[in-house]
C-alpha cells in the first residue's frame, strides 16, 4: 500500500545500486503508518559515480534520513558535514 503523500510528508530513502530486491520501503512505509508519521520510504538506485550529488539531495530537499547499502557506506564517508565516532572506528556508515 502506497502512503498518502502531501506538501508536509517528509522523504527517507534508500541509496544503493542495485536496489531492485529490497524490501525495505515496505517495511518501513508499514512503521511511518504504525506510528503516524507522515513520511515515505522509497529506494533510489544510485550508481557510485552519483553519489555526491545524490548525497548533496539529501540536504537540498530536506530528508528525513538516508539508509545507504553497499558499495556507499564507505564511499559516503568524506562527503558527511560529521561522522559518529563508531562510524569513524570501521571506517563505514
Amino acid at each position: 500500500m502506497m502512503p498518502e503523500i502531501s506538501g508536509r510528508t517528509r522523504i527517507a530513502a534508500l541509496f544503493g545500486y542495485p536496489v531492485e530486491h529490497t524490501k525495505s520501503p515496505r517495511m518501513q512505509n508499514a512503521a511511518f503508518a504504525a506510528t503516524g508519521i507522515d513520511g515515505c520510504y522509497v529506494a533510489f538506485s544510485v550508481p557510485p559515480q552519483e553519489l555526491p550529488g545524490a548525497v548533496q539531495g539529501i540536504r537540498s530537499l530536506g530528508m528525513l534520513g538516508v539508509n545507504l547499502t553497499i558499495p556507499h557506506k564507505e564511499a559516503v564517508l568524506p562527503l558527511l558535514d560529521e561522522i559518529d565516532p563508531e562510524a569513524q572506528f570501521i571506517g563505514a556508515v
